[in-house]
């Protein structure tokens, strides 16, 4: 199993944040997200999900992970959200992750997660 260099540890972040959720309905969001322009419409949210989730579990993330998915179910137009509105949640979870990610990249290494 190959590493994943850090660009790529921050695009796994980036994107755990951008289909995240759980306590605000992961699957839900993801679904949502599927209609804005350009999304990967074939992405199959049930899965990306229980990944995501998985990987908050092993991170004890669950409260970063459940803050920064109640502030993005409060975006009023999903494909449109405030780019400063959950800075603070994204940064915490952000930063959660990569401490965990940093001392166990095989378990951020899974490509299914990027």
């Amino acid at each position: 199993m190959k590493t994943r260099s850090v660009p790529r540890l921050a695009s796994m972040v980036v994107l755990a944040f951008l289909v995240a959720g759980c306590g605000a309905d992961c699957v839900s969001l993801c679904e949502d997200r599927k209609e804005c322009e350009g999304a990967d419409r074939d992405q199959d949210c049930a899965d990306h999900c229980e990944e995501v989730v998985s990987l908050v579990e092993k991170a004890s993330c669950e409260d970063q992970y459940d803050e920064l998915l109640s502030c993005e179910s409060e975006q009023d137009d999903i494909c449109r959200s405030d780019e400063n509105a959950c800075t603070t949640e994204s940064n915490e979870y952000s930063a959660c992750l990569a401490e965990y990610c940093t001392d166990h990249l095989l378990d951020c290494s899974d490509s299914s997660r990027t």
